[in-house]
């Protein structure tokens, strides 16, 4: 059904081309004047990450920074130290470590709820970009069944929730990795979006999900790759949520069509004129 990729590379090397193709894709997109083609799943990408990211900044701002003043508040109360139940009442240095938190664990947030909400209202857009980078590499694009692709759809939304509790879950455990918190989120958070990125174009030729499972084994170093590429992408502000899942989309499908083995369309047979006729 499908070859695995290049086993002549190395991961390292793998998961530099997985890396790169995030900003290859955008390159590909201007080079073939695809643009009309990531306007909706563009747009649908800035909502969702913007609504999800505010989101969770405001539930965060007025529920777990004013619980961790009145926890400060107990702790250093018996030993008369606190300044107050109030957040605004405790020194700038302290709120200013207290925002940079509620930002860093905004985003982590978006990131996870992302993935889960993109299946449903981002995906769906990106299906008339991918069809035509398909038939830009292909000569053809890979029609899917309306049957399966709601099946694929039911699939997506699950393994996105799935994925979605596995972050959370690696975030709270973070907490007790002290210093390596940070690379073992990073870790989990740019296979999680990756997957994202290659899940739609292993949809298309996996039968079920023992064969997606064996797909992403396969792609893990590209996987992990593309993920990183997209996170780095989305701490630009406004930039990086409207441009970077699509162009991870596309250079993710490039990595994926050009090693994998799939059948090319026949180029049609240039026939030379016969010098006598014209003909």
């Amino acid at each position: 059904m499908f070859s695995p990729v290049s086993k002549i590379k190395s991961f390292g090397k793998r998961f530099k081309d997985g890396f790169e193709s995030v900003f290859s894709g955008l390159g590909y997109i201007r080079t073939h004047r695809l643009w009309k083609y990531i306007i909706l799943p563009a747009l649908a990408s800035l909502a969702v990450g913007s609504i999800l990211i505010l989101l969770a900044y405001f539930i965060i701002s007025n529920v777990l920074l004013p619980a961790i003043a009145i926890a400060t508040d107990r702790i250093l109360s018996p030993f008369d130290l606190s300044p107050g139940t109030e957040i605004n009442q405790y020194p700038d240095a302290y709120l200013i470590t207290l925002e940079l938190f509620a930002l860093f664990l905004a985003f982590l947030i978006t990131i996870m709820a992302y993935r889960m909400m993109a299946s449903i209202l981002v995906v769906p857009f990106a299906g008339p970009l991918l069809n035509a980078v398909e038939r830009i590499e292909l000569g053809y694009s890979v029609d899917v069944p309306l049957a399966k692709d709601i099946k694929n759809t039911l699939l997506g939304l699950w393994i996105a929730v799935r994925f979605t509790i596995v972050g959370i879950f690696f975030i709270l455990i973070g907490f007790l990795l002290g210093p390596f918190q940070v690379p073992t989120n990073a870790l989990v958070q740019s296979y999680i979006m990756g997957r994202g990125s290659f899940d739609l174009l292993f949809e298309k030729a996996a039968r079920n999900m023992h064969d997606r499972r064996l797909l992403a084994r396969k792609w893990r170093a590209e996987i992990l790759g593309n993920g990183l590429g997209i996170l780095l992408c989305l701490a630009i502000p406004f930039i990086g949520i409207f441009l970077a899942p699509i162009s991870a989309l596309v250079g993710a499908a490039l990595l994926y069509y050009r090693e994998a083995d799939h059948k090319r369309a026949p180029r049609p047979i240039q026939v030379e004129p016969d010098i006598a006729t014209g003909v």
